[in-house]
């Protein structure tokens, strides 16, 4: 069974009527809704349909089917074959899909045919059902039975997003040591590869299931380094798309030695980063303020006798060595 129940039925649906249903409420709840259901077995590679108020088309397909890249290009060579006006083609499956599939996806609907391309897998829809729409899983009993639901609050009853999750490469360790140590002084519950929690705790063997499940904000370490890591850069794409469903600031960026955000992606330049790559104690001060405005969950007690003060004697660009001071 997969670890997320909700993964679990998801991947076992039958019911194709039932799921063209959960997908029209999905979808009409994320920003489209005036869908129109449309479906049927004449529906010409449309199983809905929304125009905007500046008369753009929006065309939706869905799919349970594994080989959801060749039912992708079915449907939407049956879109342009019957002349459907469609500016945007939104494609929902209960397949999984990873970056290079998606990237693939993307680009061979654009040239073939010049729609925008919007691609929901399972991992998506999983985010959608259980973190920004959970209610919709009790209207469709078909697919989630009330048993599995049940079973599932019980696992989210035990369960609390409440770690911060550092991502880091080897190369800016000694900031990502001591913003870690910093940060578990002031309460906070932080997930970072190279330490070990005051707990007791292991750094989490699943990552992914970690950063969706676990993780209450996904701090960003950006540097001229990580921009080159690709388990880093996989790692922010799974925050942004998190970001996205859950339409919430889940990623916090920070730009280490003075990043060009020009060289960063149109999503990710609309971040506001906090900087570090001037005075470290002044980016944790502005990090500290940010944590605090978003409520993030910290233990009753501070432990900043108990791990020691890591004190930075006014670090910059070129002098960045952290002077330790601990206090016994």
């Amino acid at each position: 069974m997969a670890a997320n129940l909700t993964t679990y039925c998801l991947e076992k649906v039958t019911d194709y009527i039932e799921f063209e249903r959960l997908c029209n409420a999905l979808m009409s709840l994320g920003g489209y809704s005036s869908i129109e259901p449309l479906g049927g077995s004449q529906d010409k590679g449309r199983d809905a349909i929304y125009v905007n108020v500046s008369n753009q088309t929006t065309i939706f397909a869905y799919s349970v089917n594994k080989s959801w890249r060749v039912k992708l290009a079915e449907d939407a060579e049956k879109v342009y074959k019957h002349q459907h006006a469609c500016d945007e083609f939104v494609f929902i499956t209960t397949a999984e899909i990873t970056t290079s599939q998606r990237d693939e996806a993307v680009n061979y609907i654009k040239n073939e045919f010049g729609w925008q391309l919007q691609l929901y897998g399972i991992e998506r829809l999983q985010l959608l059902l259980d973190v920004k729409h959970p209610q919709i899983k009790k209207q469709h009993p078909g697919i989630f039975r009330p048993e599995f639901l049940a079973a599932q609050d019980r696992i989210d009853a035990s369960t609390n997003q409440d770690y911060l999750f550092i991502s880091a490469v080897d190369e800016d360790g000694v900031f990502a040591d001591w913003l870690t140590r910093k940060l578990t002084a002031e309460g906070y519950r932080v997930w970072y590869e190279r330490f070990k929690l005051l707990g007791g705790e292991t750094y989490p063997d699943d990552v992914d299931d970690a950063i969706k499940n676990q993780t209450f904000r996904f701090i960003a370490l950006y540097s001229q380094a990580s921009l080159e890591d690709p388990e880093v850069t996989r790692q922010i794409l799974l925050a942004l798309n998190i970001r996205s469903d859950r339409d919430q600031d889940f990623l916090i960026p920070l730009n280490l030695d003075g990043v060009d955000q020009t060289r960063l992606d149109q999503v990710t330049r609309t971040l506001n980063f906090i900087p570090f790559h001037y005075n470290w104690a002044e980016g944790l001060k502005q990090l500290l303020k940010k944590l605090e405005s978003i409520s993030c969950p910290q233990f009753t007690v501070k432990f900043s006798d108990a791990v020691g003060e890591i004190l930075i004697s006014n670090p910059t660009v070129s002098d960045r060595k952290p002077q330790f001071k601990f206090y016994i």
